[in-house]
Parts: structure tokens; C-alpha cells; sequence
């Protein structure tokens, strides 16, 4: 394959080091010294000039094997191409001591003849060491040019150093990288960086594959003294996946994160089954990831499964743990714990090989996991959280993430290993995992103003290392106050996220002149297909109204059914009412009464209140009036103002239980507070992004935004805004009960009103005129409270004429009641 590609189209593919950068500069000052200074002399002091002392004698004919020995004549008489096959028998066939020693003597006259592929196996032989130590007597003018030194401390690395540099010079390519790895890795005493990039580069174009994979790894990641240049990383990696099918999954992974080039998935994904044919673990693992998720590629859990277990059998152990949770689960595949479990021991052995010979941080860290988890092992939190913590002072970010997390909560502890030094580095390093955990962490605060600049800066840094979910984030918090929150989001669904893609749907199916119906269809529809639930339920919500689309309730049942698969409770609620209703489908009460109740264990609290009813009125089911108020009871408390409001009308009334006016009274108060933050937070991140006050407790006022300037957020969708009609519901339901509450309702029904989520102001007027009624009832019973809330009540109009006179009047007698609260 190699023969195959040019050396010139190589040079035009791989391109010079950027201008500018150290490496260039550093390459340009050299200019060839020093070790560059030895390939480029073709190592002759190595051969030549040192004595005839210096170079072994042909063996002595006499072998055991003819064909040997006919080999070590034609060596004897001059012809390099024997001397090379001999040693080549040699090394194979004889272990003993005298076989090593006319191996070596076979390989040397052959490399001193200008045969380049003897050099390099002979100082592959001196550096494991099967060579035995070349001959310091003899050879030491080579060790003093090679080390600088006429004793060094490795004379086989010194040895062998001087033979890949013949090679070099001679235009062996491979030679060229495996001599830039020698000088890396310390046995010469030295390790001029910049002469090992060098190197690597001429072994690159000279069209060595690992070489130029090595390389392109350096500067993806900026690392081996290269410094990060994902378009370089890009080149470097493309020619190596043309020279080696191997090289071709690290490509497809940096196509996949959009790093130097636009991402494409198709691409990646071919990319990585030309990795998996060529025999690359990695390669099979991120194909069995495509395939799961239809990235690239249409969705096959069967077809995945099997690229996962052929990637476990290549030795990648993320292919074996993808295999086996898909085994445990029975994702594409009937469900095999025991399979599983055999999946599991095999990532678990070949991570801790990989952790404990080869120092694999990353490797550490999920070998921590599976011991955490007790996948494939006997279950060992302490080691395995020692592990993580190992990884993170190794500087593994993904190793710090993982330590710190506690099942999915994220413990922000951890001072003593510097986590948050280490994320931070690593996020500047590109990591876009670390990153995304650094965005996290800064969005704590975020409903509060000016504190976001942090988080979107470490979304930004993501979303350049080519991590989907930091895109997603950064076009959430920057839409629409830029443009490039569009962009952000835009370049989120083409890296494969589909919350990205669900949200940028949601941005272009908003009226205005921006408005594409076709093509929120279409990003709802790939972001359901990648297992995105509340696309599903979007996109269903969107066929049954027949506004933007057409009427077509059986496809919307189709998209509730998908949504509700993937465990989106709202898609459930969907569809187990259309069941239940019988409308364009036909009815099955039975199967839409079980979509409801999964609904309400996945959260719904709409659908809990339906059940409740349901349970009330004896409605398809056995009239039940304890779990049917329970139902509702459990929904008020999480702060579903609807059910709150039903169940505070039930308990008022004694509908089919005993009358508790008492008890719907603290229901009430007690629901109305969580409804509020819920609100709150709602309009907060959907329209105004401005932290919004407390109504209840009127700790200040609305910030009043016209409502043509009030932009929708790309996060917002039905259940966010419900949360608010929630609160109003909850705030009427007190305030026909209590009188309390009334004010708060008011103004929050005009706040809806004026970003358009409620059709007028009717409501918010009859709250303040119920409100008014009841705090003249209360004050005239001598009520301090009550006088507080009518001098209110004429200071702002509410529910009556504005009088500044009676609004001071029922101020002090409030202070003649409550003398302790007067000017407060």
C-alpha cells in the first residue's frame, strides 16, 4: 500500500510545519544539526575511518543447514543480498550464542554494503538486546560521535542509534522515525525535541505510516514537543490512514469532532470501519458506537454488538465494555448476564495491563470504574476510587471527573488532588470532556447576573476541541443575545448531539422571518432517531395541533410511542391520553392506562393527576378514593399547581372524602412556594434571561420588557412554560380558598400575559378584586396582615380605585394592630 502513495504527493499532503510556529523555527535554526547532522552524513564514521578492527569478519562456512550455509558462501564472496537473508535465517532459527554472533557479523557487512533494511534490523537486534553488547574496544569513535561520550551508559542504543542513522541517511524511511523514538525516549543521555520532530517528519514523507501517525497525534493533542494544530494533526493523519488502514480510526475520530476540517459523521464512520477492516480495536469500537446511535450511519444494535465484540477481540477494552453492557442489557442481542460478565473480566484484564506496565491513565481510570461498579470483578470501591484518584493526579481529566462523581451527583470536593487545576489544564489542552465538567461547574450560579462568563468560555473551549454537549451549551447561554449561538448550536447537531440539533429546532420553527417548518421537522426527527425523547414528544406535539404541519394524529402517536420508548414521560402522557381518547387511532383504554402510569413514575405530574381523577370518578378502573387523592397529592407536592388546586377542591368540598378545609389550606401554602421557583427559573432562562423576584413575598418587581422585544430561549418548550400556568394555577386555587396569594396570582398572570404565554388580563383582574374583597374582610376583623394588603391594594390600584389617602389610613392601622411591624 505504501508503494503505492508518492513521496511527493506525501510532501503535498503533509505540508511544512505552520510558519510560525516553535517547531518551525526551531527546525529552520538547526538546520540540520546534531543529530540531524549525523542521518544526513549517512553515519560514515560508523563504517568507515575506525579500522578494519571495527568491522566483524564473515562467518566461517560450516553451518548445519545447506541452505545456510550456501547463504553464507554467497556472503563470503561479496553478494549483500545473501548476507542479508543469512542473517535474516540467523535471527530466526538460532538462539545460540554463536547463531547471535553470525547474525550479527551477516547483518553488518550487508548494512556496510548499503543494504538499508540490515542496518535497520541489526539495530533492532541491539535494541532488545538478542544483538548481545557491540564491541566497546573497537567502536569507540562511533559511541564518541553517537553519545559523546566513549563509555556511555547504553552502548547497544548507542550502537544502534549509529545504524538507523545510516539508514536514515540512506532513505529508509522507518528508520528515520524509529531513530527520532530512540532519542525520545532517554537511552542516548539526550533528547533534543525539536531534532525528533524532525525525524518523524522525514520518516513521514518518506511514506513511514506509524511515523506520521505518531506525529499527527503530537500536534492533535499537543503533545511530544509539538504544539496543538488541529489542521497539521489533520493532514498528518489522513496520509497516514492512505499509508496504514490502522491510522485510519484516530482520523475518523478527529472528523468526527470537527477539529481541523467541518465534522462528518458518514465520513468518520467509514473512516472507522476502514480501521476495523485494517484490524484497529479503537476502529471497531467507534463503528459499534455509530451504529448504536445512527450517527453516520442507520441505527443496527445487532450490527454494533458484533463490531463491539470484534473490537473487545482486537484488545480495545471500551469496545469490551460497550459489548457488554449492550449483552447485559440485551441491546441488539437476547440478554446474557453471563456474557456479559465474561465482557466485563475481559476489559477489566486488559486495563490492568495496560494501567500497570504501560502507565495508561486513561486506562487507570476505567479500571477504577469497573471496580466501582463490580463489572467483571468482584466489586472493590476503595481500589477502584483510588485508581480514579491516581489517574487524576496523573493529570487525567476524565480520571478527576470520574473520581469526583457520586453515582450522578458531582462532589465539588476535592481540593487536596487540585481536580479543578487539573480540569482547567486539561480544557486548555483541548479536552472537551473537562471542559464541558468546567462549564458545568461555573453554571451553578447561573440565574444569577454576570456570573455566566466563566462557564461560556469553557463551553467555548469545548466546543473547539470538538465536544458536542459544550456546543449545545454554548448555544443555549449565548442565544439570542449573538449570533453565534445559532453557529454553536449548528455545529452541536453536526458533531452528532442531539440535544443540539432538538434545540436548534426549537430556534428555527420560531414565527418570524427566520422560521424553517421544514427543516425543525427534520432536526426533530434526526434528534429523535439519535434516542433524544423530548424530540419525540416535540415533534409529536407539532403533528397533533395542525399549525405548522398538517393533521396527522397516527404519525404523532408513532413519534409519543418512540419518545415514550426512550423513557421521555411527557411523550408517555401523550400517548397513553390519545389512547385513551380513541381519537384518529383506535381506542385501547387498557394499553393507554399503562402509558400513563409510566408517565407518572417517569415524573409526569400531569399524568399522575389524570390517573388520580381517574381513580376518583371510578373511570376504567376501580374507583379507589385514597389512591386516587394520593395520586393527586404526590403531584401538588412537586409542585403541579393543577392537581393542587383539584385536590384542595376535593378536600373543601368532601368530594367522596370527609371534608378537610384545614388540610387543603396547608396544601396549598405549601405548594404554591416550589411552583413559584419552578416558575421562575422558567421565565428566567426562557425569555429574559434576568433573574426574576419573588412574587410572594414581593422581595421587588417584574422587570418590565416589551413584550415585541421578549425573544424565546432555544431550551424552553411546552413543560417549562406549563411550569408557570402551574404556579397561576396554584396561586388561584389559594386565593378562592384563603384570600391569600391573590396579589401574586395577579401579577403573575400579567407577567405571562406579556410574553404571550396567556391570552389576556381578565384573570389577573379578578384575582385583584377577590384579593381586595379578602383583605377588607380581614381587616375589618381586626387582621394586621390583611390592613397591609389593603393599604397595597389602594397605593397600587389593585381591585379598586388607586387612592394614596386610604392606602396611608390602612397603613397606620395595621401599625395600631401590630405596633412591631410599623415602618417595615
Amino acid at each position: 500500500m505504501a508503494a503505492a502513495v508518492s513521496q511527493a504527493a506525501l510532501r503535498a499532503t503533509i505540508g511544512a510545519p505552520a510558519a510560525g510556529t516553535r517547531e518551525a523555527m526551531v527546525m529552520s535554526r538547526t538546520k540540520l544539526t546534531g543529530w540531524a547532522t549525523l542521518v544526513a552524513a549517512g553515519v560514515a564514521l560508523a563504517f568507515s575511518g575506525c579500522g578494519s578492527a571495527a568491522v566483524p569478519r564473515p562467518p566461517a562456512v560450516g553451518a548445519r543447514d545447506p541452505q545456510t550455509a550456501a547463504l553464507d558462501l554467497a556472503c563470503a564472496e561479496g553478494k549483500v543480498a545473501a548476507c542479508y537473508d543469512a542473517g535474516q535465517r540467523y535471527a530466526a532459527e538460532d538462539s545460540t550464542p554463536e547463531g547471535r554472533r553470525r547474525m550479527v557479523a551477516t547483518y553488518y557487512r550487508a548494512c556496510r554494503a548499503g543494504h538499508l533494511e540490515a542496518c535497520q534490523r541489526l539495530a533492532e537486534a541491539y535494541l532488545d538486546g538478542t544483538a548481545g553488547p557491540p564491541h566497546r574496544r573497537r567502536l569507540t569513535g562511533v559511541f564518541s560521535h553517537v553519545c559523546g561520550t566513549d563509555r556511555p551508559s547504553d552502548p547497544e542504543a548507542c550502537m544502534a542509534a549509529a545504524l538507523m542513522g545510516r539508514a536514515c541517511g540512506g532513505g529508509a524511511a522507518k528508520a528515520c522515525g524509529a531513530l527520532g523514538r530512540v532519542i525520545e525516549s532517554g537511552r542516548l543521555g539526550q533528547r533534543p525535541i525539536a531534532q525528533v520532530l524532525l525525524l518523524l517528519d522525514r520518516a513521514c514523507q518518506g511514506g513511514d505510516g506509524p511515523s506520521c501517525l505518531d506525529l499527527g497525534l503530537r500536534y492533535r493533542d499537543g503533545a511530544g514537543g509539538a504544539s496543538r494544530d488541529a489542521g497539521q494533526a489533520l493532514r498528518l493523519l489522513e496520509a497516514a490512514c492512505r499509508l496504514d488502514g490502522v491510522a485510519c480510526a484516530p482520523l475518523g475520530d478527529l472528523v468526527a469532532r470537527g477539529q481541523g476540517t467541518d465534522p462528518d459523521l458518514a465520513r468518520a464512520a467509514a473512516l472507522a470501519q476502514q480501521g476495523c477492516d485494517a484490524g484497529a480495536g479503537r476502529g471497531c469500537a467507534a463503528l459499534g458506537r455509530a451504529e448504536q446511535w445512527g450517527r453516520g450511519l442507520g441505527a443496527d444494535g445487532s450490527q454494533a454488538l458484533a463490531h463491539f465484540k470484534r473490537g473487545c477481540e482486537l484488545g480495545d477494552a471500551s469496545a469490551c465494555v460497550a459489548a457488554g453492557r449492550a449483552t447485559e442489557k440485551g441491546v441488539g442481542t437476547k440478554a446474557e448476564p453471563a456474557d456479559a460478565y465474561d465482557l466485563y473480566r475481559r476489559a477489566v484484564e486488559l486495563n490492568r495491563e495496560a494501567c500497570e506496565q504501560d502507565e495508561d491513565h486513561r486506562a487507570c481510570s476505567a479500571l477504577g470504574g469497573l471496580l466501582r461498579e463490580g463489572r467483571g470483578t468482584a466489586e472493590d470501591p476503595t481500589r477502584g476510587l483510588a485508581l480514579q484518584q491516581a489517574a487524576c493526579r496523573a493529570g487525567h481529566a476524565t480520571g478527576c471527573i470520574a473520581w469526583a462523581s457520586r453515582g450522578r451527583k458531582l462532589v465539588l470536593g476535592g481540593a487536596d488532588l487540585g481536580m479543578a487545576d487539573v480540569l482547567v489544564e486539561a480544557c486548555a489542552k483541548g479536552d472537551g470532556l473537562a471542559c464541558l465538567m468546567l462549564g458545568r461547574i461555573g453554571s451553578l450560579p447561573f440565574l444569577q447576573a454576570g456570573k455566566e462568563a466563566p462557564a461560556i468560555d469553557a463551553f467555548a473551549r469545548g466546543c473547539d476541541a470538538g465536544n458536542g454537549a459544550c456546543c449545545n451549551a454554548l448555544g443555549i447561554r449565548t442565544f439570542p443575545l449573538e449570533q453565534d449561538g445559532r453557529r454553536a448550536l449548528q455545529r452541536a447537531c453536526k458533531l452528532g448531539d442531539a440535544p443540539g440539533c432538538y434545540h436548534l429546532g426549537i430556534v428555527v420553527a420560531q414565527p418570524g422571518d427566520g422560521q424553517d417548518t421544514a427543516r425543525a421537522t427534520g432536526l426533530f426527527t434526526q434528534a429523535c432517531a439519535w434516542r433524544f425523547g423530548p424530540a419525540c414528544g416535540r415533534q409529536g406535539v407539532r403533528l397533533s395541533r395542525g399549525e405548522e404541519l398538517p393533521l396527522d394524529l397516527d404519525e404523532a402517536q408513532k413519534f409519543w410511542r418512540r419518545g415514550c420508548q426512550l423513557g421521555d414521560g411527557f411523550s408517555c402522557f401523550k400517548l397513553g391520553s390519545l389512547l385513551q381518547d380513541g381519537r384518529a387511532v383506535s381506542a385501547d383504554p387498557a394499553q393507554g392506562q399503562r402509558h400513563l402510569e409510566q408517565a407518572c413514575r417517569l415524573g409526569e405530574q400531569q399524568a399522575c393527576t389524570r390517573l388520580g381523577h381517574r381513580l376518583l370518578a371510578g373511570r376504567g378502573v376501580t374507583k379507589d378514593i385514597v389512591e386516587g387523592s394520593g395520586m393527586l397529592h404526590r403531584a401538588c407536592r412537586a409542585g403541579y399547581g393543577r392537581a393542587c388546586a383539584d385536590l384542595a377542591a376535593i378536600l373543601r368540598y368532601g368530594r367522596g372524602v370527609p371534608v378537610d378545609e384545614p388540610r387543603a389550606r396547608k396544601l396549598l401554602r405549601q405548594a404554591v412556594p416550589d411552583a413559584l421557583e419552578a416558575c421562575e427559573a422558567s421565565l428566567a432562562l426562557c425569555y429574559d434571561k434576568q433573574p426574576l423576584v419573588d412574587v410572594v413575598r414581593g422581595w421587588g418587581r417584574w422587570a418590565g420588557a416589551p413584550a415585541q422585544l421578549v425573544v424565546q430561549h432555544p431550551s424552553c418548550d411546552d413543560r417549562l412554560e406549563r411550569a408557570c400556568r402551574d404556579a397561576g394555577e396554584a396561586l388561584a386555587a389559594r386565593c378562592d380558598m384563603t384570600g391569600l396569594g391573590c396579589f401574586a396570582g395577579a401579577r403573575l398572570r400579567r407577567r405571562l400575559a406579556a410574553v404571550g404565554l396567556e391570552g389576556g388580563t381578565q384573570g389577573a383582574e379578578r384575582l385583584e378584586k377577590a384579593g381586595f374583597a379578602a383583605a377588607t374582610k380581614a381587616c375589618l376583623q381586626k387582621d394586621a396582615a390583611g390592613c397591609r394588603r389593603l393599604s397595597r391594594a389602594y397605593d397600587k390600584g389593585l381591585g379598586t380605585r388607586q387612592s394614596p389617602l386610604l392606602a396611608d389610613h390602612y397603613r397606620s392601622r395595621a401599625c395600631q394592630l401590630e405596633p412591631k411591624t410599623c415602618g417595615k
